[in-house]
């Protein structure tokens, strides 16, 4: 998808997650996660630049935590980014690398955001209509160096008229990325979704499912099926449906 250049500026924030090579607009980067490790504790990413002028870039970091189903995202320097600041020329490609500044964890994979902010060049006032500024969010994941890195899953829901809320605990020391949930009763699908989530470890995420009558499978079990990139098959658990 190319998004067209027209005036004045606004942001669109991607969160970038599923493909190996993710277009945004008028630049790329690959790969679209990143991982540091002891073995490797310095990542590499490919920026290319897909327009006919030139484009600069700026990166900065945040940490990354989970509370109460929401992200917490504060800026942080843990994380070394070389370079910072930085212009494409057409069509061009620029390598950035990244690193951790602190030590290493111990026990629980550490979690960061790699945040590729578009510059905007100066605004020029003759132009009337919107410019579009990008900003791309990758995903940065430090593995722990005294423990094997794993993700483990418990699943509750509750149900109103409306919906079945799913909510998926990660008591694990790494993250679970989720690309797709469904529920069946007895082999039949009662609902599914299509979506991208991450559940960092000690976390958990709410995931609303919308189906009519829901309050109808309060006291009955369903199965529940986990779709992630992380296996080659999904995971297969079973949930008992309670009131709120």
């Amino acid at each position: 998808m190319s998004i067209r250049r027209i005036g004045r500026w606004f942001g669109i924030f991607l969160l970038i997650t599923a493909p190996l090579l993710s277009h945004a607009g008028d630049f790329s980067v690959s790969p679209i996660h990143v991982h540091l490790s002891q073995q490797h504790p310095i990542a590499a990413e490919i920026l290319t630049n897909l327009q006919d002028t030139p484009l600069t870039v700026q990166a900065t970091a945040e940490d990354w935590s989970q509370k109460q189903g929401k992200n917490i995202t504060p800026a942080t320097d843990d994380l070394i980014i070389s370079p910072p600041l930085f212009k494409i020329p057409p069509h061009g490609q620029q390598i950035i690398r990244v690193g951790l500044r602190t030590p290493f964890p111990i026990q629980k994979e550490g979690t960061y955001r790699l945040i590729l902010h578009e510059v905007p060049p100066p605004f020029n006032p003759k132009h009337t209509a919107v410019q579009v500024v990008l900003k791309m969010i990758l995903p940065v994941f430090v593995a722990p160096k005294a423990a094997v890195p794993q993700a483990h899953l418990d699943l509750s829901a509750q149900a109103t008229a409306h919906a079945i809320a799913l909510k998926i605990s990660n008591t694990g020391n790494q993250h679970a990325e989720i690309t797709g949930i469904a529920l069946f009763s007895d082999h039949h699908p009662v609902a599914r979704k299509n979506l991208l989530l991450y559940v960092l470890p000690a976390s958990h995420m709410d995931i609303p499912l919308p189906i009519q009558h829901g309050d109808t499978w309060i006291g009955k079990s369903l199965s529940v099926q986990i779709i992630t990139p992380q296996r080659e098959k999904p995971i297969d658990a079973s949930v008992v449906v309670t009131a709120p």
